[in-house]
């Protein structure tokens, strides 16, 4: 199944570019909104106001990309469990009618209802979580070594803390995610 792992690969793509394009337009925006502050404390009308103008289309630029982001977010998370689920009902036809006569059916029906919502939510959702915010960091970062280099060793610590936090924390709820999917399945028999 590893060619789940990202959901589906042509709506992920189109996700990420979005994203990408949101970011970048947030850190547009973030960059002229400090010009604008440095603008209003020097009085320096003109330039304000050709910064407003700017900021306007920087926002309507933003807008767009946030409808847009939510849109193929959507299509990715939709077009990614019809995949998953597809995938998985054509495994399960190809196996053997013994195997099939023997398996619990509760097993089948946890696994395409609980397990997928679940994998919906908890995965494929916060890949796209974590492609936004990575995107946003990078951003951010720019933004930050623009403003002076000193930034740069605080940004790589921070990044080092964050890393190392996930990678710790991912193991701890695998294991809660292994039980939680066996108590499902138990779940669905007792409901049959």
């Amino acid at each position: 199944m590893k060619k789940h792992n990202f959901g589906n690969k042509k709506h992920f793509i189109l996700f990420a570019f979005v994203a990408l394009f949101l970011a970048i337009g947030n850190g547009l925006l973030l960059l002229n909104i400090g010009k604008f502050t440095d603008a209003s404390l020097a009085r320096n009308l003109p330039l304000m106001l050709s910064l407003l103008k700017t900021m306007t289309i920087v926002f309507a630029f933003i807008t767009l990309f946030e409808f847009l982001t939510n849109y193929i977010s959507k299509k990715h998370l939709e077009e990614s469990m019809v995949d998953l689920k597809v995938d998985y009902m054509e495994n399960v036809l190809k196996r053997t009618p013994i195997f099939l006569s023997k398996a619990k059916s509760s097993q089948f029906v946890s696994n395409l209802t609980s397990d997928a919502d679940r994998l919906e939510l908890q995965y494929y959702m916060e890949i796209q979580e974590i492609i936004h915010t990575i995107f946003q960091f990078i951003i951010s970062c720019i933004l930050l070594t623009s403003i002076s280099t000193y930034f740069i060793p605080v940004i790589l610590l921070l990044a080092f803390i964050f890393i190392s936090i996930s990678s710790k924390t991912g193991e701890t709820i695998k294991k809660d995610e292994s039980k939680k999917s066996k108590s499902l399945v138990k779940f669905t028999a007792f409901i049959e």
